[in-house]
């Protein structure tokens, strides 16, 4: 799996489900974002469907493959963590946090 499959696969998991919506966050075009999601239905880890509100909307949804696969990498990605975080004593830890949480805030200007 691509990391461009595997970031949408991750935005659908967090309730981004429409198409043009994808291609907004991604700063891709919509054919970009369609030809990714291809690969990812006939993978069987999304499925489309027509909005119930808006029949021209197609949402996008995780399957249970699709669910199960981004909640292993999740799992990964926190025992990851875990193992970097290890190296920190419990006060350099509430320290980096806090600084990353600054960073994350700080205007781009």
């Amino acid at each position: 799996m691509s990391g461009s499959e595997y970031r949408i696969l991750n935005l659908i998991a967090n309730q981004v489900t429409k198409t043009s919506d994808l291609a907004k966050l991604l700063d891709v075009s919509a054919s970009h974002i369609t030809a990714i999601t291809d690969a990812l239905v006939e993978n069987d880890f999304i499925t489309r469907s027509r909005s119930t509100k808006d029949r021209r909307i197609i949402e996008l949804s995780l399957t249970e493959a699709g669910q199960a696969f981004v909640a292993d990498i999740e799992k990964q990605k926190r025992a990851i963590m875990m193992k970097h975080f290890s190296v920190f004593t419990p006060e350099e830890e509430m320290e980096f946090k806090r600084l990353l949480k600054k960073l994350a805030e700080a205007p781009l200007d």
